[in-house]
């Protein structure tokens, strides 16, 4: 951005930055024209639909409803006013369908997770079960060992 006027006598320094951040929310159509061809045996063969794209509902889209549901706790009936607010005709059935559907590697994930959890807990408890041994110990200055080198017996 150049000054409009800068004042009498002055040298040209050169520029300074100043980052804006800013976001912009709104609905992207794409129409995919697939060819059709018909084989001699009457059989309708059609183009494939690029990478990423399942359905009509692009993976932004997809996205952005998983995180406002589980992230930021939106409702399913508020989802879809926002959505509509957005250009971004859907139904509640369909949104339901994003949040249910497909989502078996985020289950199986959830599952690993979960076990090994319980593994830690197991191992923690462990720990935590001489852990208090030892405090009790100390507490009651009948420690049989040092705590640290270097360090008398009580």
């Amino acid at each position: 951005m150049a000054l409009a006027a800068p004042p009498r006598g002055c040298r040209f320094k050169g520029y300074t930055s100043f980052v804006v951040q800013d976001l912009v929310i709104r609905a992207h159509v794409v129409n995919f024209r697939r060819e059709r061809w018909q084989a001699p045996d009457g059989e309708v063969v059609t183009a494939p639909l690029p990478a990423g794209i399942d359905g009509h509902f692009g993976p932004l889209l997809r996205r952005f409803v998983l995180a406002q549901y589980h992230e930021a706790q939106t409702t399913v009936p508020r989802l879809v006013k926002l959505l509509c607010s957005l250009d971004i005709f859907i139904p509640k059935r369909q949104v339901v369908r994003l949040l249910i559907e497909g989502h078996d590697s985020f289950v199986t994930e959830a599952r690993d997770v979960l076990a090994c959890r319980a593994l830690m807990a197991r191992c923690s408890d462990f720990e935590r079960s001489g852990a208090a041994a030892l405090v009790s110990a100390r507490r009651t200055h009948s420690a049989p060992f040092a705590s640290h080198p270097g360090a008398k017996k009580p």
